[in-house]
C-alpha cells in the first residue's frame, strides 16, 4: 500500500510494451482513461482499492492480452462493458464492491478461460445468463 493519489495518468497508454500496471490500494480519483485501451501488451491491469469511478471504456475489450482484471473496491457505476467478453484469453475478472448497475453481459460467457468471476456487492439484476455456464475453467464465481 501506498498513499498515492491523483488521476491515473492517460500518458501511461503511451508505454506500448507495458505488460503489468498495479495502482491498487491507493488513493487514486477519477476515471479509468479510455487511453488505456491502447496497451495492446497488457496482461495485468489491476486497479482495486481507490476511488476510481464512472464507467468502464469499453476500449478495455481491445487488450487481447489481458488476463487479470482487477476492479474492485472502487466506486464504478453504469453497465459493465459487453466488449470484455473480446477479452478471450482473460482469467481473472474481479469487479466486486463497485456501483455496477444492470444485466451481467451475456457475451462474459465467452471468457472459457476465465478462473475467477467476482461481481458481488453491485446492484446487477436480472437472471444470472446460461451463457456463463460456457466458462469451463472457472474455479470461482462470486455474483
Amino acid at each position: 500500500m501506498n498513499l498515492l493519489n491523483g488521476t491515473l495518468p492517460t500518458e501511461l497508454s503511451q508505454l506500448s510494451a507495458l505488460s503489468y500496471l498495479y495502482v491498487g490500494d491507493n488513493n487514486f480519483t477519477g476515471t479509468l482513461p479510455n487511453e488505456y485501451g491502447r496497451l495492446v501488451a497488457l496482461k495485468t491491469l489491476s486497479v482495486g482499492q481507490n476511488s476510481l469511478s464512472g464507467t468502464l471504456p469499453t476500449e478495455l475489450g481491445q487488450l487481447a492480452a489481458l488476463t487479470n482484471l482487477g476492479l474492485y473496491s472502487n466506486t464504478f457505476f453504469g453497465t459493465i462493458p459487453t466488449e470484455l467478453g473480446k477479452i478471450t484469453g482473460l482469467q481473472l475478472f474481479l469487479a466486486s464492491s463497485n456501483t455496477f448497475s444492470g444485466t451481467i453481459p451475456t457475451e462474459l460467457g465467452r471468457l472459457t478461460d476465465l478462473q475467477y468471476f467476482y461481481t458481488d456487492t453491485n446492484f446487477l439484476t436480472g437472471a444470472i445468463p446460461s451463457e456463463l455456464g460456457h466458462l469451463i475453467a472457472v474455479i470461482d464465481v462470486y455474483v
